[in-house]
């Protein structure tokens, strides 16, 4: 991995980390109704869990998207914009294909942290975006027996024509 995705991706962590603490502790996240299951490989689930979050996405269906989100889920898009839940679902980028790789994940407790290369062909507002491979860093939490997606950065350059 180049250091400038690197310390991205490290600088991240730390930000969902804390954003993600500071929440519990604000009371701002639901209680979950289950503990988490221990993970044997956390890698190889957190692929599975941003390759339903791409794919929900790629249906188009908002209430598929919403679905996979918590209800308090924050996104930092790639043009510095944060978002909640129903603004995001109510302008969903079109994805027409997406390969994730580089997965990475660690276990701690209820939250999963997932970081992955990303390469998705995808128009936002109208306008194509660039496909080549770009960092997201997801955070996920397990919520009356499922992983929601809680908190979702994406790394990516974007076509400066486009609002994601």
């Amino acid at each position: 991995m180049r250091p400038s995705i690197r310390l991205a991706c490290s600088l991240a962590l730390g930000v969902a980390a804390a954003a993600t603490t500071a929440g519990c502790a604000a009371g701002v996240s639901a209680p979950t109704t289950t503990t988490a299951p221990v993970l044997a490989d956390p890698a190889a689930e957190g692929r599975r869990l941003a390759e339903r979050f791409f794919a929900a996405i790629q249906t188009g269906d908002a209430a598929a998207v919403s679905d996979v989100l918590a209800p308090d889920v924050r996104i930092a898009r790639a043009n510095g914009d944060v978002v909640v839940r129903d603004d995001y679902v109510a302008s969903l980028p079109v994805i027409k294909a997406f390969t994730i790789d580089q997965v990475g994940a660690n276990q701690s407790g209820d939250a999963l942290v997932v970081t992955y290369q990303v390469e998705v062909d995808e128009v936002i507002d109208g306008v194509q975006q660039p496909t080549k491979q770009a960092p997201r860093l997801s955070v996920f939490q397990w919520r009356d027996g499922d992983w929601k997606l809680l908190a979702h950065a994406n790394f990516g350059a974007i076509n400066a024509a486009a609002r994601p």
